[in-house]
């Protein structure tokens, strides 16, 4: 995680993707993360240039992500010394559950 913490403005594709590559294990956990991230995705896209352009839209996204990993909720590993909670909701349409 300090590696994301600790990152600077892009120059190259390179520095987007490797980035992007060690959030993108964790998009499932974060909400709206392919919105967030879909800007710096965008300059991966087949074509564009390898100097990308970066713009202070894209500050504010790598700000976004840089702050949804540092702050709570954070995944930690389980305390099997602690209680656990099981949350559940079903509809005809579907299923969720969450652990606590």
């Amino acid at each position: 995680m300090d590696t994301i913490l600790q990152l600077s403005v892009p120059v190259k594709k390179i520095e987007v993707r490797s980035p992007l590559s060690s959030v993108n294990y964790y998009r499932h956990f974060i909400v709206d993360f392919a919105l967030i991230s879909a800007l710096l995705s965008y300059l991966l896209r087949k074509g564009t240039p390898e100097k990308v352009q970066w713009t202070p839209r894209c500050d504010q996204s790598l700000a976004e992500i840089k702050r949804l990993f540092s702050s709570p909720p954070t995944l930690v590993f389980s305390d099997m010394h602690e209680t656990f909670v099981v949350r559940s909701d079903a509809s005809d349409f579907g299923i969720g559950a969450v652990l606590l």
